[in-house]
């Protein structure tokens, strides 16, 4: 709403408000529907497309509840829209559809680096794994960039952060 209409205050852009929504989701402040069920208390990083933002009793009583002794993540989330998917059991999935590595490429536009983190290493995250990112920047200015951006800056900031500088190449 803070995105439509005119003379509200505007956010600086809308990964802010997914940000807050994932934080009051964690914290449980209130709980997210979306197609992929009802969330409350756990960390989401999809909070994009038709989701509704619900209180946290009724998400809590959506959430469908695992016998004790069967394993909760094999059980999909509450949603009355549709019937549960019936899930597939680890052992019944054939070996050889399983995916465990993962390496691609891709050109982003640098304002959409937010949505990645969000879209694209959190979900590979959340299924423990682990990850390297290489990263690739082309930068062209027609005013030229100064010493003290490109040393006391950016480089100094990739040899704060531990990276590996591959290539440094100035024009």
């Amino acid at each position: 709403m803070y995105l439509k209409t005119p003379g509200l205050p505007l956010l600086q852009n809308l990964e802010t408000l997914c940000g807050a929504v994932r934080t009051g989701v964690k914290n449980s402040v209130f709980g997210l529907r979306a197609d992929s069920g009802t969330f409350i208390g756990e960390t989401v990083f999809d909070v994009h497309g038709e989701i509704n933002i619900i209180g946290k009793e009724l998400a809590k009583e959506l959430r469908i509840k695992p016998k004790e002794s069967e394993d909760p993540k094999k059980f999909p989330e509450a949603d009355d829209k549709k019937e549960p998917t019936p899930q597939v059991k680890e052992e019944e999935a054939p070996k050889d559809h399983i995916t465990k590595s993962l390496s691609l490429s891709a050109n982003v536009d640098w304002d959409k680096l937010s949505a990645v983190i969000s879209g694209v290493i959190g979900p590979l995250k959340t299924r423990d794994a682990q990850l390297q990112v290489k990263l690739n920047i082309k930068a062209v200015s027609e005013t030229g960039f100064d010493r003290t951006t490109l040393d006391s800056k950016v480089k100094e900031t990739l040899q704060q952060i531990g990276a590996q500088i591959e290539l440094w190449q100035e024009d």
